[in-house]
């Protein structure tokens, strides 16, 4: 069966129905820029409960359509821990987030976020300097900010990110959509996620490891 693949900027923006509600909107996605696997949709609560964001997994996502599904009570998401406003989400607001909703946290399993409790790892390594539970994941990246990042060849500037596909089934993004009509009137590309060096959130900038010419003969995006 061939996969269903989302835009993601699509998603942003769809309304929220709990089990016995609606409880908002979409206001992004955040990924792992290692293993391109979605941790968490942030859901805003609008005027429900105002001025207020909570994080939700994809392991309590029912389905993606007009309306995105959640496996959860209204009251289960009021009681919630309201997200952090600021990259990256600390590892002590993630555990109390699992603790709130009795899953295991993410870093303790093979990380694929519909089997959470498959197989037990090993703490994470740090660096020396690096205290996650207090500053986070720094491999956790906004969606709605890193589209519109530009995109850096080799051999210079091709574009900028203008979507991301996601596998509906794994909640793995599969690639990234280049827009390279204002640099050089070429067309909108699917990126291979393989090509993709790194993420450079100061810079607003998405490096990737071939030159303009191999971006540029990147199949043609199709939209269905």
């Amino acid at each position: 069966m061939r996969p269903v693949l989302r835009s993601v900027k699509e998603i942003h923006g769809s309304h929220l129905r709990a089990t016995d509600g609606e409880i908002g909107h979409v206001a992004d996605v955040l990924f792992d820029d290692q293993s391109w696997r979605v941790r968490y949709m942030v859901a805003d609560t609008g005027g429900w409960l105002p001025g207020r964001q909570v994080l939700i997994a994809p392991q309590a996502i029912a389905g993606i359509g007009e309306v995105v599904e959640v496996r959860l009570s209204r009251a289960q998401v009021e009681d919630a821990p309201a997200a952090e406003t600021d990259l990256p989400v600390s590892r002590q607001h993630e555990a109390e987030l699992a603790a709130h909703y009795g899953w295991d946290p993410w870093w303790t399993t093979t990380g694929d976020p519909l089997d959470p409790g498959a197989v037990l790892l090993p703490p994470p390594d740090l660096s020396p300097d690096e205290d996650q539970s207090a500053h986070g994941d720094p491999h956790l990246r906004s969606a709605r900010e890193v589209i519109g990042y530009h995109v850096h060849a080799t051999d210079g500037e091709i574009g900028h990110v203008a979507d991301f596909l996601l596998d509906e089934g794994s909640w793995a993004i599969r690639s990234a959509l280049v827009d390279t009509r204002h640099w050089h009137r070429g067309p909108l590309v699917v990126l291979d996620l393989a090509l993709i060096q790194r993420i450079e959130w100061l810079e607003s900038a998405v490096y990737v490891s071939v030159d303009r010419d191999a971006v540029r003969r990147a199949p043609v995006h199709r939209s269905s």
